[in-house]
């Protein structure tokens, strides 16, 4: 049986780790977007049965999005609602720690440095033909 830190710990990482993913998720979405309002010559879906010009498909410079990466808003509200759950449940659990244990604990909102990235960054061209992502 885990110790209440412990278990507080293993949840928080979990919790911590679904914020990570929407970062990513907001990451990919922002790129695109911001490429798509700049530079819509210069965009398109990997992996559809949809054919452009050459000259984009070719181009150094266009930005891809992989489609088979692309989620639907349910699927994105659900990843939120897990996200809003586990936050419940790191403060569940933070409170089950007796308050002389808590002091060298980070508390419920506070997050790792690791998860307090930047805003969305930039796509590595290399990697965005591929339909990957990369920070």
């Amino acid at each position: 049986m885990n110790s209440p830190i412990e278990t507080y710990l293993k949840t928080k990482m979990e919790r911590d780790r679904m914020r990570d993913q929407l970062h990513a998720l907001g990451a990919k979405l922002a790129n695109f977007a911001s490429a798509l309002m700049h530079r819509p010559e210069r965009c398109s879906f990997a992996n559809t049965d949809i054919g452009l010009p050459a000259e984009v498909t070719f181009a150094p410079d266009t930005v891809f999005m992989n489609v088979d990466e692309w989620k639907t808003a349910l699927e994105i509200q659900k990843m939120i609602k897990a996200f809003h759950d586990a936050d419940e449940a790191v403060g569940r659990e933070w409170s089950q720690i007796p308050t002389e244990l808590k002091s060298g604990l980070q508390p419920p909102g506070v997050y790792a440095p690791a998860q307090r990235t930047a805003p969305a960054q930039r796509l590595s061209l290399s990697q965005s033909r591929r339909g990957q992502w990369s920070r």
